[in-house]
């Protein structure tokens, strides 16, 4: 009832500013939402899931308030001066239109970004690197026009989703080494596996677990094939293949009868690809 006793720009106006702070208001509040689903720390696989995808409709969400609030403003601003409703909703309509016809690089992007959510190429905590950029980090946001990704220096990266012509994700977000050893004496692999353990660094972005012996094999009399596995995130993968293979060539030396060959191989894919092939 007090706004209708005000002129008719001024209610438009008051109007506008409800709608843009409750938009405001509900923005702030998935970002919290969004911040407090990114600090817990997920039990299991399917957690780590639930938490990835709960993640990425927040920051979806917020990243949609800011389009409606561009769209509200600018119906806006054109009601004020055209007080037929209907046509002020077709020439707010026509503006937002020549504007994204006008703006044809936020137009791919807008495009790109609609098809990388449908497609669920990445979401939010995925680690991912893109091409043709090599860019590498860990998803923060993903919005319909731009992604944000910081890698582990905590440097931020601000890519146009239209930019992005090939996605790599890491399926478990971390890789898992092993080395395999040829050697005569096993007992001596396990006490400098003991060695390299104890002085290895193991956090976020070092070793995430320690390196240790796995499987041993005697293939013949007085020769041994022994595993050692590690893991390690991704981008850090010199960890193993060059830290733990020289760890060991030198705390082994002649007890080694062949180079220790590192590898890093997903059985999901290696049982697929075993699927798919024939030896004749």
């Amino acid at each position: 009832m007090l706004l209708a006793d005000l002129p008719y720009w001024v209610s438009r106006v008051a109007w506008a500013v409800a709608i843009v702070a409750f938009a405001l208001a509900f923005s702030w509040l998935l970002r919290r939402l969004s911040r407090q689903t990114a600090s817990q720390t997920p039990g299991s696989t399917a957690d780590l899931v639930r938490l990835r995808r709960r993640e990425t409709a927040f920051t979806l969400l917020s990243t949609a308030v800011r389009y409606v609030l561009l769209v509200v403003a600018a119906a806006t601003v054109v009601s004020i001066f055209v007080e037929d409703r209907l046509t002020a909703a077709a020439s707010a309509t026509l503006v937002v239109l020549i504007i994204a016809f006008s703006a044809q690089r936020l137009l791919q992007d807008f495009l790109a970004g609609v098809f990388i959510l449908l497609e669920n190429q990445y979401g939010v905590g995925d680690f991912i690197e893109v091409e043709p950029s090599k860019y590498a980090g860990v998803v923060e946001e993903v919005g319909f026009r731009t992604t944000v990704m910081r890698d582990l220096n905590g440097d931020l990266y601000f890519i146009p989703n239209g930019q992005i012509m090939a996605v790599k994700r890491s399926r478990r977000r971390y890789r898992t080494y092993t080395v395999e050893l040829l050697v005569r004496d096993p007992e001596r692999t396990r006490d400098a596996v003991r060695q390299i353990a104890g002085l290895a660094p193991v956090g976020g972005g070092r070793f995430l677990r320690a390196p240790e012996v796995g499987d041993e094999d005697q293939i013949e009399n007085g020769l041994w094939r022994v595993l050692v596995h590690a893991d390690v995130p991704p981008r850090m993968e010199w960890l193993a293949e060059d830290y733990l293979v020289a760890q060991l060539k030198r705390r082994l030396g002649e007890d080694l009868v062949a180079d220790p060959i590192a590898m890093a191989l997903d059985e999901a894919a290696v049982s697929r690809y075993r699927r798919t092939v024939v030896v004749r």
